[in-house]
């Protein structure tokens, strides 16, 4: 407790268990993981932190998909990200495969309670509320700007209080699918008294199933999105740029010599 930056650091390491521990007042963020394996953060408390509760970073390799197996359970995070305002979560996963975030408690933070970047992590069962007290255009559960996340799944999540806080059009949502995220699975949740429940920003592949919705505050649909993929490929040239880099490969493929 009381570092000016993180209380816990762990790099590079592999089967490390916290377990009923008790993380407070930092300045910083409560734990980071970097680069390791088999980290397994369970039954603590989590709380009064100037950024993040737990950033797990760079675990897992992402173009073999190997699974780092490091995670977040049956613990409560609280009053976070108090110096940093934006984009200093809960639980943040950065460029991870194989992660989770399970059963926690997350609550009271200016920004969002889960942010995610990485393939194959599971979001589940976890209860949020009296997040995004100071942010816009965001979600309790954040992931987004890239195309090439897959298999991220949030499940069995109880979402509820969360509103806008600040008025410019643009709203919180329970979970927000940004950028052009693809391949993610968001099914059986809960969400009560939220300004919106589920925003999909284009992307592909996405699943939305067997979500309970209650009291929504914003006009728009309980699940709502728009194409700016589709959109933006029309837009700017990107499709017929990128018809004409299949068209070369095409043609590159067709002067091999495959017989020998």
């Amino acid at each position: 407790e009381n570092g000016a930056g993180r209380n816990v650091d762990v790099y590079k390491a592999d089967n490390v268990e916290f377990t009923d521990c008790v993380v407070r007042n930092a300045g910083a963020d409560g734990i980071v993981v970097t680069s390791s394996t088999n980290i397994d953060i369970n039954n603590s408390t989590i709380h009064d932190l100037g950024s993040y509760g737990v950033h797990i970073q760079n675990c897992g390799d992402i173009p073999t998909l190997t699974r780092a197996e490091c995670g977040v359970s049956n613990c409560e995070i609280y009053n976070f990200g108090q110096s940093k305002r934006s984009y200093s979560p809960a639980i943040k996963f950065g460029s991870s495969v194989g992660c989770y975030a399970t059963n926690n408690k997350l609550h009271d933070g200016t920004h969002s309670a889960i942010t995610f970047v990485g393939s194959e992590i599971t979001m589940e069962y976890n209860e949020i509320y009296d997040v995004l007290t100071q942010a816009a255009d965001s979600g309790a559960i954040y992931g987004g700007r890239s195309y090439s996340m897959w298999g991220n799944t949030i499940k069995y999540n109880y979402i509820h209080n969360i509103y806008d806080a600040v008025d410019i059009g643009v709203p919180v949502v329970g979970v927000f699918l940004d950028d052009m995220l693809s391949g993610t699975t968001v099914e059986s949740n809960i969400m009560v008294d939220v300004n919106q429940g589920i925003f999909l920003s284009g992307g592909r592949d996405t699943v939305i199933r067997n979500n309970v919705i209650v009291n929504k505050t914003a006009d728009d649909p309980a699940p709502n999105g728009d194409g700016r993929y589709a959109i933006m490929l029309r837009t700017t040239g990107l499709l017929d740029h990128r018809q004409s880099m299949v068209q070369s490969m095409l043609s590159n493929i067709s002067s091999l010599d495959l017989t020998s």
